[in-house]
């Protein structure tokens, strides 16, 4: 009797190959011809998958063929073994016929990660549960195997070279892949546990994000949803490892890298921000008409690089006014809020984004024209392809976005 529970990422990589040359190949027979397996060895890596995936993967019956299972989860390891090619790219060893990721272990890709990641072989064993002379060796290992330095000793830790970082990044991608076709097999069973990770940027923090999620757990309760909050340069590097999903927020021109996708959503037009009884509301009439006046009081900008510090910039070349020399930087909304509500400081923020100081009679907005709006979408890796969970979610953010039209 096969298990249902849900399926942890605990599957041996070389018995994933033989499930892909199963797709490949058709059956047994070939498959232990060209992989130099025994017919019982292949059997039995298959029988070890369907044992952790609580799945029936292959039958043998009639010739023998994929289930439809088996198909799905071939199809997602064809895609995590294009990641991992990149090690046959990249090994400089003598023997040019070898198939190096057949001889790679998942010991030493997860070894590769963790010290990339941590910078030290101390502090890769801590993540790892192993000593730091088992990280140490594995990494020495896959050095021997490919032929190439991965790792030089510094005074603080290890430092990784692009070699490394390059692989390291494409074996995290090869498990993100993998841990997709577990979701997908949890899903056809009836068991949606899948793992949904979003990084979310500040414009999408507010209302857009949390009616989406809101939305999909009414739907989907036994979904897991992990949200990642931080700067844009630490989430474009989780999602190019694979660690999130997709990144929600203000998109970025130009696109950083031609390794994402930017799907505009719809687009945002930010306005200046004070509180209710801010003496520059005493104006009347166009903003074009007094804008400079409004330099005389304290500012709150954007960081550098981000969308909107550039729209603050255009904001004052448009209008002709230099920006103010003493400018408080300020990424933190909570922060922003609290000045604003307290001072008769100004700033340049979406209404969304300050939506309950309005509604609550603390905070105004002067709208701005449409030419200072900016796209808000969803950055994605190129060639990624959502579960049906998370797609599920893509498309309630669709509705939700449909809700503001």
């Amino acid at each position: 009797m096969l298990s249902s529970a849900p399926i942890s990422l605990k599957l041996n990589l070389k018995h994933l190959v033989v499930l892909y040359q199963l797709m490949q190949s058709g059956n047994v027979e070939l498959v232990a011809e060209k992989i130099h397996l025994s017919k019982p060895a292949v059997y039995q890596a298959i029988r070890r998958l369907e044992a952790e995936t609580g799945v029936k993967l292959y039958e043998r019956l009639g010739g023998g063929e994929l289930t439809e299972e088996g198909r799905a989860l071939a199809l997602r390891i064809s895609r995590a073994l294009r990641h991992l090619s990149a090690f046959n790219r990249f090994s400089r060893s003598s023997d040019h016929l070898r198939d190096i990721v057949r001889l790679i272990t998942d010991s030493q890709l997860h070894c590769l990660i963790s010290v990339v990641k941590a910078g030290s072989y101390s502090l890769a064993a801590t993540e790892l549960n192993l000593t730091e002379a088992s990280v140490h060796r594995t990494a020495r290992s896959l050095e021997k195997l490919l032929n190439i330095s991965l790792f030089v000793r510094k005074a603080k830790g290890v430092e990784a070279t692009i070699e490394a970082r390059q692989l390291a990044r494409e074996a995290s991608l090869a498990y993100a892949e993998i841990r997709q076709g577990i979701d997908e097999i949890n899903e056809n069973t009836g068991q949606l546990g899948t793992r949904l990770s979003i990084g979310c940027l500040p414009m999408a923090r507010t209302d857009l994000l949390p009616e989406s999620v809101t939305r999909f757990l009414n739907k989907y309760p036994n979904a897991f949803v992990g949200i990642l909050d931080g700067p844009y340069d630490e989430q474009l590097l989780a999602l190019l490892h694979g660690e999130i999903d997709f990144i929600l927020g203000a998109n970025r021109t130009p696109t950083p890298t031609n390794e994402v996708v930017q799907i505009p959503l719809f687009n945002d037009e930010p306005g200046l921000v004070m509180r209710v009884e801010h003496p520059a509301l005493k104006f009347d009439g166009n903003i074009d008409d007094y804008f400079s006046e409004l330099n005389r009081y304290g500012w709150i900008a954007p960081r550098q690089g981000t969308p909107t510090r550039m729209i603050f910039s255009e904001l004052f070349e448009h209008y002709g006014v230099s920006e103010p020399d003493h400018l408080l930087e300020c990424s933190s909304l909570i922060a922003i809020r609290g000045l604003l509500v307290r001072s008769d400081r100004i700033a340049l923020l979406s209404k969304r984004q300050v939506r309950p100081e309005i509604e609550s009679g603390q905070l105004r907005v002067i709208s701005l024209s449409p030419e200072f709006s900016r796209p808000i979408g969803i950055t994605k890796r190129k060639g990624w392809h959502p579960t049906m969970i998370q797609q599920a979610f893509l498309d309630q953010l669709s509705a939700v976005v449909e809700s503001y039209k």
